[in-house]
Order: structure tokens, then sequence, then C-alpha cells
């Protein structure tokens, strides 16, 4: 049996999408049999692409309901090429509103030298006051390309000010689709300077970076089985990370770097599991008859949220201990809310919910009791599979609009959607490092 290509429910749920009739309901009611979970499992896109849900009262993130503070350039000397990346970094981060008049909150000032083998740009930052508040110089690191200095120096700039993480020295890892296979490609956090990493010819997908950046896992499809491998980005050698048959999917790395929580079957249930990465050894989280997909971690590493329909008709998120335990049932809406993804900088957790027929992102904010998800998106289209960039503000997903999908960053603070850049096929089930 040929199993087909998972897609998070295209992005939705980080469940596969396949291409079946769309299942009636389950019954859950007496003691009428359930379908079989592991049918469920590959059944839920369809029944996603039909289904429309009317959540609870829901808050609505406008676009630009404030802005990013101005910043404005008033002096460059060096390399015209650094000062287009220095722009364009300052831009699509998202901290700032360029200006070009020196009426700003801040005012940059900015000089390039490159003398031998010595390259460096010296940053120095006044508020409108002309009161001092960032001067630092960056050194350009050798084997890396000169962007990579910039990338510093705009992050250096933003922790400064916000006290927060940048994201410019962040990468992309994600999923595109060329012809009849998808591979896994990594990018700069703005989507340039993309390259392919994976060459298996066959479904590869859901990348998820370990904390450290040393290594990547994805889940790779085969004839009857799916398997997750992990690339060593320091000599890009592959190697088999699952060691039991079946359905093995959805792998996330604790923030300890020692755990990975995923979904495994070998029979009828998609079930949670937690495996040791230093032995293999697997411990079994849930025990349901229901489907569980998407595991994340909480910034402590002491909770998992995931994604189960044991005890609701459309699949929506829980909580449970890492150790095990009961699970909880997180929101009260009765809106599918799938793929998850927890902030370990912001403490959010930002998902995909499907709304009156499309998906949109959502976000809650986990240091409160409140339950109610803001909405981020209003933009037509299905917003697709978020992950956190560093700062723990934006998010990069990917949309969907008349078939085809493309990477965006958003900004959960004012709703803001920026386009990735893309180089050709399709690109969906994005995945953020921490900083390089």
């Amino acid at each position: 049996m040929v199993i087909p290509p998972v897609h998070r429910c295209q992005g939705a749920a980080r469940m596969p999408h396949f291409p079946y009739p769309t299942p009636q309901a389950p019954n859950v009611q007496g003691s009428q049999p359930r379908m079989p979970a592991c049918i469920r499992f590959f059944l839920y896109a369809a029944a996603c692409l039909i289904a429309t849900v009317h959540a609870a009262p829901i808050d609505v993130i406008k676009d630009a309901l404030d802005r990013n503070p101005s910043l404005y350039i008033a002096s460059y000397e060096g390399s015209p090429a650094l000062r287009k990346q220095l722009i364009s970094d300052l831009t699509v981060s998202d901290w700032f509103e360029l200006v070009t008049t020196d009426k700003a909150d801040y005012r940059m000032t900015v000089v390039h030298l490159a003398k031998g083998t010595s390259e460096t740009m010296q940053i120095s930052v006044v508020d409108a006051a002309s009161k001092p508040v960032v001067q630092f110089t960056v050194r350009h690191s050798s084997g890396k390309d000169q962007r990579w200095m910039v990338h510093r120096a705009v992050d250096q700039v933003i922790e400064k000010i916000f006290q927060a993480p940048g994201i410019c020295s962040s990468m992309l890892a994600f999923t595109k689709r060329q012809g009849n296979t998808k591979e896994i490609w990594m990018s700069d956090f703005d989507g340039t300077h993309a390259y392919r990493v994976t060459n298996n010819q066959t479904y590869s997908v859901e990348p998820a970076w370990s904390p450290n950046n040393q290594y990547l896992l994805y889940t790779q499809y085969g004839q009857s089985s799916t398997a997750i491998v992990q690339i060593d980005l320091r000599n890009r050698k592959h190697r088999l990370v699952t060691r039991k048959g079946g359905l093995n999917s959805a792998a996330a790395v604790s923030n300890s770097g020692k755990y990975v929580a995923l979904t495994h079957s070998n029979s009828d249930n998609m079930e949670l599991y937690i495996m040791r990465l230093s032995d293999g050894a697997m411990n079994r989280i849930t025990h349901t008859d229901g489907v569980e997909a998407s595991p994340v971690w909480s910034p402590d590493d002491q909770t998992l949220c995931y994604v189960s329909d044991a005890h609701s008709i459309r699949p929506t998120l829980y909580l449970i201990p890492s150790s095990g335990g009961r699970p909880k049932r997180l929101l009260s809406s009765s809106a599918e809310a799938v793929s998850p993804d927890w902030s370990g900088i912001s403490n959010k957790l930002v998902f995909t919910m499907r709304v009156n027929g499309r998906y949109v992102l959502a976000l809650l904010d986990m240091t409160e009791k409140n339950n109610t998800p803001k909405i981020l998106t209003e933009a037509p289209g299905d917003w697709e599979a978020p992950s956190w960039l560093p700062d723990g503000r934006h998010v990069v997903c990917s949309r969907r609009v008349q078939g085809r999908q493309s990477l965006y960053m958003v900004d959960t603070l004012y709703g803001r959607a920026t386009p990735l850049h893309a180089a050709g096929g399709e690109d969906s089930l994005p995945s953020a490092s921490s900083l390089f």
C-alpha cells in the first residue's frame, strides 16, 4: 500500500490531507461504534474542506491599530549593496516604520568599513531628543556572506531598543512542492537565498528545528510507512530517528533538546509519544480511541499542547503533562482548532482555526485565564501552519489562495501580513529556527 503524503491537514492541522470522499461526522452517542481512528486520520482534511463552523466570541486584531516607532537612516557610509540589505532587514523584521524625514522616533547612523580581511559595521541610534540609545560595532564572520553581518546588526538594534530577540538571524525550513514531490528547503528569515536540503524524490514534510540549530527533523513517506528523519546541518548526513514501523509524524523537539514529541501508530490509533533522543526509548502519553496530532512543548517542557478529536466531533486543542496524565481541553469554542505552536519568549500559543468556512490564524496568551482566541488574519485565503519566529511577536505561516500556497510573516501585535520571497513551486509547513 502506498501511503498518501502528509500536509498538516494542508497546514491546518498538521494532519494529512488525502483525496478521499468527505466522511460523515462520527457518531459519539450511546454505544454505537466510532469510525476507526486511523481512518479518521486520513480523512480529516477532506472534512475540513467543507465544514463551516461558527466560533465562540472572538476578538479581532485589525490591521494597523497602532504603529511601530519610526526610524530614519540619517547617514550611511559604505557598500550600496549592504545599505540595500539593511533597509530590507529593517523593513521585513517589522519593528520599525522606515521614514524619509528626520522627524522620527529614532535616527540611525551607519558606517561600513572594509580593510583587507577586516570588515565591520558601526551602528549608532539616537532618539527624537538626540539622546544616544544604541551604539555598537558588528564584525563580519569569516565564512559567512556579508548579509549575515547586516542580519546581526539589525537584531542587535531590536534587542537593545525593545529588549526582545530579533528575527533576522533566524532561518526558515519549509516544504516546497515541485511537480509530484515535496522536499525540505531552507532560506533566510525573509525567504531569500533558498536552497534544497533533501532530495528524496518522495514526500518529505513537516520540518522541525532543534533548539541549537544543529539539526532538523522531518517526516518522510515511504511505500507503507512514515518515518522521522534527522538531518545534521553541519555535515548534511541523514539519520533515521524512529525505529518503530507504522505511521510516525509531527516531530517536535523539546526546548532542552533531549526529547522529541511525535505521533505514532502501528494499529488503529494515532497516539502521542515522547522519544528520548539519546537511545530512542519511547513513552506513550495518550490512551484514547481518537486521533492525536501536532504536539508542541510549553516553554518549560512540562506540558504538551496537541490536537485531538477523542472527545469531540471536530479536532481541537488539548493540554497534557509531558510525563502523561489527564488531558485538558483548552478552548470552549466548538470551532476546529489545529496546528498549534507555543512561543518560549512570549508564552503565547498561535494556531489555525476554522471560522466561517476558512482557516485563520488565532492567538492565545497562555499567561491569562481567558481562553477566547484573538483572530490575527482577516484577508482572504486559508492561513495555515504558523510557526513562531524568535522574537515571540511574529509568526511565519503559509497562505493558500486559489489553490496555491506561499509563505507569509504575520505580526501578532498589529495583524500585518508580509509576503515572503518565493523561488518557484509551492511553499508550506514552515518552521523558524532560533537565532544563528
